[in-house]
């Protein structure tokens, strides 16, 4: 038998790595985001208070970020209020750390500390 072509690889280049924690519930996901692409990290713990999914995309070197909830939570950023979930658009500034906190009137809260960094 004839041996299979080989598929041509891409390589995917890493510009940048997110660092996340989340009140000790699991963060999971690739922590690599990559040129034109967005990368997913999930939180999904049984007792979370929250089943979150953050996207991360590169903007010129700063990192962006879109976040969706369930339960649905209203959303500050640096200790600004910023809306309900889903939402999209935050600035995460290369280097600094960024406050993201979750609540809803029904008493769920979850805080994350988001840092994007350069990927050298």
């Amino acid at each position: 038998p004839k041996p299979k072509p080989k598929t041509p690889t891409t390589t995917k280049t890493v510009v940048g790595k997110v660092v996340v924690t989340a009140e000790g519930f699991v963060v999971k996901g690739s922590r690599a985001v990559t040129a034109d692409s967005t990368t997913l990290l999930t939180v999904d713990d049984a007792d979370a208070p929250f089943m979150l999914k953050l996207r991360i995309t590169d903007v010129g070197g700063a990192g962006r970020l879109a976040l969706d909830s369930s339960p649905w939570a209203i959303v500050r950023v640096d200790q600004v209020g910023k809306g309900k979930t889903p939402l999209s658009d935050v600035e995460l500034k290369l280097g600094r750390k960024t406050l993201i906190s979750l609540r809803n009137p029904a008493g769920a809260k979850i805080d994350l500390n988001v840092t994007y960094l350069p990927s050298r």
